[in-house]
């Protein structure tokens, strides 16, 4: 028979590319979303996994706010709810259910450059609600991690900036794009189909569980990616902010986490991931702007 996968919030910018990935695997996909299962109702998700009887559950349900994370600023409710609330119950659905499961964090707990490889899963957050200034999506996010990894049936899956060649609002290079003005930072990215490959890898080769960096190998700046969009897709002149300080000032109601992860961990499974430049370069070549 073939493998069950539930898949909490299909219908995001993650969970959709999750759901077209999985589809194209033999497996049996049960698409969760709030339209078909309240899941900030504990009980009702419960019975719902139950009657699923999945072998595996992936939760790509969360809060990153609309249009940016200074939306999680007045819907800290919210944000708390499906950032923290939602995971740490589906931590005690799993276990109650005995199943894996794996949860979609975020590489955004962290601020800056530890050195020449950057931030390891091991390394605590510094850009969380013990760590301030930080968003408050961030610290819930990292407070998520914090409770989730006291489990040994979780794979916490940190994504960072994930972009495509897809027109989505979600993809980096579709903000960058709309943007009128850019600060110039050094980052972590994801490509988000090499990004669920990770994932599906780590359960489908029974990886070990605990948390993992999902980001493409090294790191590169606005101004580089801007150079590929100047190449590829458009002539615009974009316009950078002088400093943080000039961007904070006029453009931002919230810190932003601009930081570097170290994927050594990821690597060592076996899965072969890309190098940001060559990641960067085929998706801005190949865009899609239907």
């Amino acid at each position: 028979m073939a493998v069950k996968i539930a898949l909490l919030g299909s219908n995001g910018y993650i969970g959709s590319n999750f759901n077209l990935f999985l589809n194209t695997k033999n497996l049996q996909i049960f698409p969760i979303t709030r339209k078909n299962c309240d899941l900030l109702d504990q009980d009702k998700t419960y019975k719902t996994l139950k009657n699923i009887n999945p072998d595996y559950i992936i939760n790509c349900a969360g809060y990153t706010g609309k249009p940016n994370v200074d939306a999680c600023e007045s819907n800290k409710e919210l944000c708390w709810q499906q950032n923290y609330t939602l995971p740490k119950y589906l931590a005690q659905i799993c276990k109650d259910l005995n199943k894996k499961w794996v949860h979609i964090s975020s590489g955004c707990i962290y601020s800056g450059t530890k050195n020449k490889n950057g931030f390891i899963e091991e390394d605590k957050s510094n850009f969380s609600f013990d760590n301030p200034p930080s968003s408050y999506y961030s610290g819930t996010k990292a407070i998520a991690e914090d409770y989730l990894k006291t489990y040994d049936n979780v794979y916490i899956c940190r994504l960072r900036i994930p972009f495509n060649n897809q027109k989505y609002p979600k993809n980096y290079i579709t903000k960058l794009l709309n943007y009128n003005k850019l600060l110039d930072a050094t980052n972590s990215l994801s490509n988000t189909e090499e990004f669920i490959k990770a994932c599906y890898f780590l359960i489908s080769e029974n990886c070990d569980t605990g948390i993992y960096n999902i980001t493409n190998t090294g790191s590169i700046t606005t101004k580089e990616v801007v150079k590929l969009l100047n190449k590829y897709i458009t002539n615009k002149k974009f316009i950078f902010f002088k400093n943080e300080s000039e961007f904070y000032k006029t453009a931002a109601n919230t810190p932003r986490s601009n930081c570097v992860l170290d994927n050594t961990k990821l690597i060592k499974t076996g899965f072969k991931i890309r190098h940001i430049d060559q990641a960067m370069e085929e998706a801005i070549s190949s865009y899609n702007e239907i």
